[in-house]
């Protein structure tokens, strides 16, 4: 997984907060050593946090594609929700929801609709079967 996509700030502001958690509106970021990886830490609720990553990470082109749509400007920062679902477990990726944020650490919760944007996209799953 390799991106060019800028990871966000130390902090990050979604002045209407998460989908149904609309207090959850101040994190800290945290990129994960491994570089792959950021958390966000709820300064808000210091015990919810969430790991995401930069969504061209998880399908290349997709923040290309919200540009062209018109859902995010061409200097943010478009990062993705993981979480694991399933029995094997596997990591998942929130296309449907993913967080654009702007250089200053501004940003929104988009909600995606459509085919295109799957709520659980597999993280990885290229060439997996």
């Amino acid at each position: 997984m390799t991106s060019s996509t800028a990871v966000p700030p130390t902090r990050l502001e979604l002045a209407d907060g998460l989908v149904g958690l609309p207090a959850a509106r101040s994190f800290e970021v945290r990129p994960v050593p491994s570089g792959e990886l950021i958390e966000l830490v709820s300064l808000d609720d210091p015990d919810l946090g969430f790991v995401a990553a930069p969504a061209d990470t998880v399908r290349a082109g997709y923040t290309s594609e919200l540009v062209t749509a018109g859902f995010a400007a061409a200097d943010t920062a478009v990062l993705v929700l993981l979480a694991v679902h399933g029995d094997p477990p596997m990591v998942t990726a929130n296309l449907a929801g993913p967080l654009v944020v702007a250089p200053d650490g501004t940003g929104r919760q988009l909600v995606l609709e459509g085919t295109q944007f799957p709520l659980h996209e597999r993280v990885g799953a290229a060439g997996q079967g």
